[in-house]
């Protein structure tokens, strides 16, 4: 009986706590905020995209190495220790 006590406990404090949080970050925290027509957030959307393609290109550019692996069935007796 206890434990039944417990998970409607933390089920409840859960549900409160959810519509909580929904509440204050619905209306508690944010102001509505207005449009402005000026150029400052398409200036930034085309600063963060030629960020990113410059980002992309110099991934692209860069030399790659072949990745080396092993496989093996048998251990060496040594553990977790492979010897790298």
């Amino acid at each position: 009986m206890n434990g039944k006590v417990i998970a409607v406990f933390l089920a409840l404090s859960g549900i409160i706590a959810g519509g909580a949080m929904y509440y204050l970050q619905v209306y508690g925290f944010y102001e509505p905020v207005e449009a402005q027509a000026e150029g400052g957030v398409g200036a930034l959307a085309l600063a963060a995209g030629a960020l990113a393609t410059g980002s992309a290109l110099a991934q692209s550019t860069a030399v790659s190495h072949p990745m080396g692996f092993f496989v093996t069935s048998v251990g060496l007796g040594d553990g977790a220790n492979l010897g790298g």
